[in-house]
C-alpha cells in the first residue's frame, strides 16, 4: 500500500508508475499522482498517459490536459491523443481527422509549416525520425 498526502491508500495492483507519476488505473476512472509530493493532480479521467516529464489526461469530452513541469495547458476539441517519440519528446492530438504534433510543454511542432495537419504520423525509432503523411504527399523530420 501507498499512502498519500490526501490520506489515501492506494493498492499496487491497479497502478502504472512512470517516472515521476503514478496512474491509478479504475473502470473508466483514472487518477494521476505527482510522486515527489506524494499528491494526486488529476482524478476521475477517462485516460491518462504518462511518460518521462509529462502527462497527458483526457475525458470524454473532448479536452485534454497536459502537465509539464508543475504547469498545465488545456487543449479542447481532441478525439484522441497519445505519443509520438519519447526521445524526441514529441505528442499528438487528433483533431477533426488531422494529427497536430506538439513539444512536451505543449508548443506546436511543424504547425507553421503545415496549419492543417497530417494524415498520418509515424515514428522511425531506429533513426530517431518522424514519417509525416499530408496530401498524399510524404514529409521527413529529423
Amino acid at each position: 500500500m501507498l499512502k498519500f498526502a490526501e490520506g489515501k491508500q492506494i493498492c499496487a495492483d491497479d497502478v502504472v508508475l512512470k517516472s515521476n507519476f503514478l496512474i491509478t488505473q479504475g473502470l473508466d476512472n483514472h487518477d494521476l499522482y505527482w510522486l515527489p509530493n506524494r499528491e494526486c493532480i488529476a482524478e476521475n479521467m477517462q485516460r491518462i498517459v504518462a511518460f518521462k516529464n509529462f502527462a497527458l489526461c483526457g475525458k470524454i469530452s473532448g479536452t485534454v490536459h497536459l502537465f509539464h513541469k508543475r504547469k498545465w495547458l488545456k487543449f479542447k476539441n481532441v478525439q484522441n491523443f497519445g505519443l509520438v517519440a519519447e526521445s524526441l519528446k514529441v505528442f499528438y492530438l487528433l483533431k477533426n481527422g488531422k494529427y497536430y504534433l506538439y513539444r512536451s510543454d505543449g508548443s506546436p511542432l511543424l504547425q507553421a509549416i503545415y496549419p492543417d495537419g497530417f494524415d498520418k504520423v509515424c515514428y522511425n525509432k531506429k533513426d530517431d525520425r518522424l514519417l509525416l503523411l499530408c496530401n498524399n504527399k510524404v514529409h521527413f523530420y529529423d
